[in-house]
């Protein structure tokens, strides 16, 4: 059965390196779903109640489980305050695969953030007053068997821990310096 490996965390935690890291390590290689690519750039939508990105990635989501393809969902996917959809979100893919979800929470400090973030190419897109904006100090789902990703857990650590407990076997090679 196909597994659907879901990374959440602030933005500058190490979430897309991961994600493009194990993508390029598993075969066959899983279909990576990265939520800003599909709200910023695909739909042109900005963070805001009515939007449809959700919708997409569900269906995007079920369509690579009809076709027995393993999924990576990275993004911030806030769940705090007025973020519900992001909550709804995750219960629907935990409906439809439940047994084959994994649920990562990037638990990552605010400077580590901002010293990852210096090393992107991003970090000339925004700098540290919007990642302090963006923050969330504690936005762990609590769901059922989420694990906590801790800043000392380097790249590689993270990858493999991944692959061992969704039971993916790592045959690539890296392609991360972090």
């Amino acid at each position: 059965m196909s597994k659907i490996i879901i990374l959440r965390g602030n933005a500058g935690s190490g979430k897309s390196s991961v994600a493009q890291d194990l993508q390029a390590r598993l075969e066959p290689r899983p279909l990576l779903i990265e939520h800003d690519h599909f709200r910023r750039h695909i739909l042109k939508e900005r963070e805001t109640p009515d939007i449809l990105n959700d919708k997409l990635i569900l269906h995007t989501i079920e369509f690579a489980l009809k076709h027995n393809k393993d999924v990576i969902f990275e993004g911030i996917l806030p769940l705090q305050h007025s973020h519900q959809k992001y909550r709804e979100l995750l219960a629907a893919i935990l409906a439809i695969n439940s047994k084959n979800t994994y649920i990562y929470w990037f638990d990552i400090p605010f400077q580590e953030t901002v010293k990852r973030h210096s090393m992107r190419t991003k970090a000339l897109e925004f700098g540290e007053e919007k990642l302090k904006q963006w923050y969330k100090d504690d936005d762990r789902s609590h769901m059922k068997g989420e694990i906590i990703i801790k800043a000392n857990m380097n790249l590689e650590r993270i990858v493999q821990l991944i692959a061992d407990q969704a039971g993916l076997k790592l045959v690539g090679r890296r392609v991360s310096n972090s």
